[in-house]
């Protein structure tokens, strides 16, 4: 359990105030398993939450939130539903999480992941197969110029197509494992989250919630 007024927790939420920790359920979940153990990921890991403590209604602003440890926090949101409040999200490493209210609008989100998805692809170029990053590149910018027409469903469908492309790729093309020593980066698994955060974002926009 955290201090929903913690400065310094605060400061790893997104600025400006819009993104608050519910008083209702504020709680930082933490998976970080043994460094030196043998654990290891590839593609993604789900996460979902379910508490009784916060209501669920269509529209709602919460979200779940994630964080390299220490690190800033940035929404990863796949799915919400009812019960009394369920979200889902996913990553390509553990991490923390918190269930955020975020009452920016949409479409901010919405360019804030299309600049994450866009800085991850730049980042790791030098990891990836040059056809494959190639590919990506072309589906994302289908993907924004589609967003910019407010086309929306066909926006979601190359992002759908992006993360279809990555699903196929070999661990030879572009890494796709973890490693809690910190010796590998699963940039598959990092993209794919991002890819989904977005559409479920975009979902919001096409469904005017």
């Amino acid at each position: 359990q955290v201090d929903p007024d913690d400065a310094l927790l605060i400061a790893r939420l997104p600025a400006g105030g819009a993104v608050t920790i519910p008083s209702a359920f504020p709680v930082l979940l933490s998976i970080a398993p043994d460094p030196d153990g043998d654990l290891m990921l590839r593609g993604t890991a789900s996460v979902s939450i379910h508490t009784h403590n916060l209501p669920y209604a269509p529209g709602t602003p919460l979200r779940l939130f994630k964080a390299e440890h220490g690190g800033d926090f940035f929404d990863i949101t796949e799915r919400t539903s009812s019960g009394s409040y369920r979200v889902r999200g996913s990553g390509g490493e553990f991490s923390e999480f918190m269930i955020v209210a975020d009452v920016r609008p949409t479409a901010t989100k919405v360019l804030d992941k299309f600049s994450k998805l866009s800085g991850l692809l730049s980042t790791h170029q030098s990891s990836i197969d040059s056809t494959l990053h190639g590919a990506l590149t072309t589906l994302l910018a289908s993907a924004q110029a589609d967003y910019n027409t407010n086309g929306f469903a066909a926006a979601i469908e190359a992002l759908a197509e992006f993360d279809a492309t990555i699903k196929k790729a070999t661990g030879g093309e572009i890494p796709d494992a973890w490693r809690p020593r910190g010796d590998l980066t699963n940039v598959a698994g990092q993209l794919r989250a991002v890819s989904g955060t977005l559409r479920y974002s975009l979902s919001l926009l096409a469904n005017n919630l």
